[in-house]
């Protein structure tokens, strides 16, 4: 086998993302727009003006991808169009206070049945494991702890302050040096578009994890493969 090591995205891939973030989301939503004296616009309003309908994230969007910045400059972009006249940093401040506040009403459901099964056999067969996520610290660590995974990563890349975000290819870089690999020897496993453009920005192949038929679709148009969940990794790797 030619890969020596897989980075996971960690939403979406690692865990389910609609039962984790789209829950908090709404959650945070409800009190940030009482906060702004807005109850009059609905969360799952403004959840539908970021990508999420009837509960199901558009992978292709900044909820799917984004940094909680990002999120937040987004959700205060809609809010405007709204007429309601809130200062985008205050927004964005907001809304990531309000992510931690919430985090205990998202589900951390796994990406796939026996997870931690899973990530131990590939370690197993001598394979280096790696998470890049474009999510904070906080959350990160609290996902892949309650999960029981995280001793499985020899490294968690973050949305800390120093790494860019993905799709920047400086955390592929890193862990190349890091392990003194070279590109064609790791492989990129996530859901998002995004994931698949950061693979490429960084020479890896990107494998795509596809819930549905219609991000199948697109995820296609984009990775060396597509799966339906990571536990068929195996068989699309080299």
């Amino acid at each position: 086998m030619k890969t020596k090591a897989i980075i996971f995205d960690k939403d979406g891939t690692l865990i389910d993302f609609d039962c984790f973030w789209v829950t908090i989301t709404r959650w945070a939503l409800v009190d940030l727009l009482k906060e702004l004296g807005r109850e009059d616009i609905s969360p799952d309003e403004v959840l539908c003006a970021i990508g999420v309908e009837d509960g199901v994230t558009d992978i292709t969007s900044v909820f799917s991808y984004g940094t909680f910045a990002q999120v937040g400059q987004c959700i205060h972009a809609y809010l405007l169009t709204r007429a309601c006249q809130c200062d985008e940093a205050l927004v964005v401040g907001r809304i990531q206070t309000l992510f931690h506040d919430h985090l205990d009403k998202g589900i951390i459901a796994p990406g796939c049945p026996d997870v931690v099964g899973l990530l131990h056999r590939l370690r197993e067969m001598g394979l280096t494991l790696a998470v890049a996520t474009t999510d904070d610290p906080v959350t990160t660590g609290r996902c892949l702890r309650t999960l029981g995974i995280e001793d499985c990563f020899e490294v968690v890349y973050t949305d800390d302050g120093v790494c860019p975000s993905k799709p920047d290819p400086f955390i592929i870089h890193d862990l190349c040096r890091r392990l003194s690999l070279t590109p064609e020897q790791v492989v990129m496993v996530g859901d998002s578009v995004n994931d698949m453009r950061f693979a490429r920005n960084g020479g890896v192949r990107a494998i795509g994890v596809a819930k549905g038929a219609k991000n199948h679709a697109t995820l296609t148009r984009y990775a060396d493969a597509v799966i339906p969940d990571i536990s068929h990794v195996l068989e699309v790797m080299e």
